[in-house]
């Protein structure tokens, strides 16, 4: 059956289908599910807020997008005329501080068990739990196709300046958005053949990642299901202004240096000079004009 779809309609970039493919291999995953939360310490006038957000999302083309796949040769994204942000909210007043943290821990699991059903409404929400007279928690959930995380702040930029304004009675116009069908348009007329001939070359003889090689303790000696875990180091205050320093210095990022860092870990526990090993990169710096704008919210 063929599926007819708005005019607004126009193709996945890469990651996108990327992303939708592992949507649809583990739909209850919860994979690129995102979740913001912040706390907001103030008397905050709740109407103002949705309207604040709904505000974004009229002039945000990617906020109003769906995504369609069934019957269609290829995947597509669909901006909405319009879409209503779901906001939902929770007064949590009557109960102690650690019952309300229990109470945000069980709503984040379930947000994010809950999904989203990426044909029928745009993968975007809002929740607000109130903890006091002026003390709340916002929890903002989306699906990583929409944008990526830089785009989280611009996002709240937005919401947080209509609000003000709104709150004053004032009429807040912002400069129009970039729509980002001009970068999947931009996208699908590149010619890629240099670049995959110079990635060919460049990754010649791999054939998957370098793997990291070390010792493991049996269950039998720990006791211990053999479960993955997450560890957090934190650096001085002096140590991160040095490896800064360095970074500038030499004309990269400490994103770079922490690379070049993981790179000679992996050479050696593998025990080999030449690895390879994939990093995630936001891509904003292109030949797209106004790739790199404050307005754009959505590049991949």
């Amino acid at each position: 059956m063929k599926t007819e779809l708005k005019k607004e309609s126009y193709p996945l970039s890469p990651l996108q289908q990327g992303m939708l493919f592992h949507k649809l291999a583990a739909p209850a995953s919860g994979v690129d599910v995102e979740q913001i939360f912040c706390r907001l310490r103030e008397d905050l006038d709740i109407a103002a807020l949705e309207r604040a957000w709904q505000r974004v999302v009229d002039r945000q083309d990617v906020l109003r997008t769906t995504f369609h796949w069934q019957g269609l040769a290829s995947p597509c994204q669909s901006v909405q005329s319009h879409a209503a942000i779901e906001f939902q909210v929770s007064d949590w007043r009557a109960q102690s501080r650690p019952e309300q943290e229990k109470l945000f821990e069980a709503a984040l699991q379930n947000d994010r068990r809950r999904g989203f059903d990426l044909s029928e409404n745009p993968p975007n929400r809002v929740a607000l739990f109130r903890l006091g007279d002026a003390d709340y928690q916002m929890l903002w959930t989306f699906h990583h196709l929409l944008f990526d995380g830089r785009a989280v702040v611009m996002v709240f930029n937005e919401v947080f300046a209509f609000y003000e304004a709104i709150v004053r009675g004032e009429d807040l116009e912002l400069p129009p958005p970039l729509p980002y069908r001009d970068y999947v348009d931009w996208l699908g007329r590149l010619d890629l053949s240099p670049a995959e001939q110079f990635w060919r070359q460049t990754l010649k003889g791999f054939t998957a990642p370098t793997p990291v090689s070390v010792a493991k303790i049996s269950e039998n000696e720990t006791g211990l299901e053999n479960l993955p875990g997450e560890q957090q180091i934190g650096l001085t205050e002096s140590v991160t202004a040095a490896l800064k320093s360095l970074a500038r210095k030499n004309g990269f990022t400490p994103n770079t240096l922490l690379q070049g860092a993981w790179a000679l870990l992996l050479s050696r526990y593998s025990r080999e000079n030449d690895v390879v090993f994939g990093a995630i990169r936001a891509c904003r710096r292109s030949d797209f004009p106004g790739g790199t704008s404050a307005s754009d919210l959505s590049a991949q």
